[in-house]
């Protein structure tokens, strides 16, 4: 452990560089998350457009820092990431069962021009991938150890995480499945497999609970309106609205328009924002309208041909992306795509399911990462909108720990038994 010392002392003279010659960087997502406290959240009242503590943390900022919240939270995001490295290395190292590949695994994790750079960005995917750092860790934890502080941590970075980006709430499903093979396959570990899984209820229930109140606030069934502008900016992209799917008759004279305007399948190339007209539509007719405009507008089988095109043209986007231009020609030139992940999910099983059927034992926390990197993918290219190089960013850990346990099997065909957990 005490070479992980030397990869959190090279990342910390990193973050100060970042902090003296980059500072803190500008994103347009960070008006909102001021607005949202601003308007609704410090009023006790549901934000339309985000979940609450992203903005429960700009609040915090704002009260101990003022003026200078902004670079305080670049300050704060840069700590919780030197935290992060020490967790990730103990994570590595305990599911890889080699130090050397977790240390390898680590300093790229805490060096490569990628997940310190975000941290410059008063956004939420620095907090998203050091949150899942941490529930990872402690659902290492449970399976391990009968503590029932574990359980507790577990459950608070599960929450923490649904209610910071709700885009994560395959996780729900993803661990409940995880703690019902772990109470079947183990007469050991029973009990903490219930004690965890009553967690994830938990954390459902609060879910439900913050759906209904948005529900009866704003119409929609949801935990943020994210996500209706999501529906309409594919499926406009992609030419799948139809205008006359809708009795709201403002609604559809401006699709009709922009459609007439800017073509049925949107290319871009002109000084249109498609983001724009998505959001003027909305508040033209409200959440609920436009989200049945799309609803209506689409099949099974529009939706089934739309997701394997994303597929095909999210593949060559990059993976480990960054904001910062200083560095982005770098990692451009010698960054990897995203079918290195199909490739590495394609690998895994082939790897995995061999020693569990040798073995007649559940590799269960690598079961796990396999389901939540499948999850992550499958919900950023079915809902969420073309910027997969930056929406892949909160599954890194779950790669990276995959990719250690592929390298140490392969150190295994040379010199010593590997093992999954």
């Amino acid at each position: 452990m005490r070479k992980v010392g030397y990869i959190i002392i090279l990342a910390a003279l990193y973050c100060i560089a970042l902090t003296i010659f980059s500072g803190r960087q500008w994103y347009s997502d960070t008006l909102s998350y001021i607005a949202a406290w601003d308007n609704s959240i410090s009023h006790l009242t549901i934000d339309k457009w985000r979940p609450p503590v992203y903005p429960l943390f700009i609040g915090a900022l704002k009260f101990c820092f003022g003026q200078y919240f902004l670079t305080a939270g670049v300050v704060v995001q840069h700590i919780v990431f030197l935290v992060s490295i020490w967790y990730f290395h103990k994570l590595t190292a305990l599911v890889t069962s080699s130090e050397k590949i977790a240390f390898w695994v680590t300093a790229f994790y805490a060096l490569y021009p990628c997940v310190a750079t975000w941290n410059c960005f008063v956004v939420t995917e620095p907090f998203t991938i050091y949150a899942t750092i941490f529930l990872l860790y402690f659902a290492y934890q449970v399976k391990c150890r009968q503590r029932v502080g574990d359980v507790l941590l577990f459950t608070f970075w599960l929450l923490f995480i649904i209610f910071l980006r709700p885009a994560s709430m395959y996780m729900l499903p993803v661990f409940i499945v995880a703690w019902g093979m772990l109470f079947v396959s183990s007469s050991r570990q029973k009990r903490q497999s219930l004690w965890a899984a009553a967690g994830v209820l938990a954390v459902s229930a609060c879910l439900l609970l913050y759906m209904y109140a948005f529900k009866q606030q704003y119409g929609i069934f949801s935990p943020s309106g994210i996500g209706v502008i999501n529906k309409y900016y594919i499926a406009r992209l992609d030419g799948d609205i139809d205008p006359s799917k809708t009795d709201h008759q403002a609604l559809r004279t401006f699709v009709e328009e922009s459609i007439a305007t800017h073509g049925v399948k949107y290319s871009g190339g002109t000084d249109h924002d498609l983001y724009m007209e998505t959001e003027e539509a909305i508040r033209i007719a409200g959440l609920t309208e436009v989200s049945q405009l799309v609803s209506r507008s689409q099949s099974i089988g529009t939706n089934i041909r739309r997701f394997f095109s994303r597929i095909h043209y999210a593949a060559g986007n990059r993976l480990f992306c960054t904001l910062l231009h200083k560095w982005r020609n770098l990692t451009d030139l010698f960054g990897l795509q995203l079918n290195t992940v199909y490739l590495l999910l394609i690998i895994y099983p082939l790897v995995v399911i061999p020693w569990m059927i040798s073995r007649r034992r559940l590799a269960w926390f690598s079961s796990v990462l396999y389901m939540l990197g499948w999850s992550h993918l499958f919900v950023i290219l079915f809902a969420c909108q073309n910027v997969w190089d930056r929406l892949i960013l909160p599954a890194i850990p779950f790669y990276l720990l995959m990719f250690g346990q592929l390298m140490n099997s392969l150190k295994a065909c040379v010199n010593r038994e590997v093992k999954y957990l």
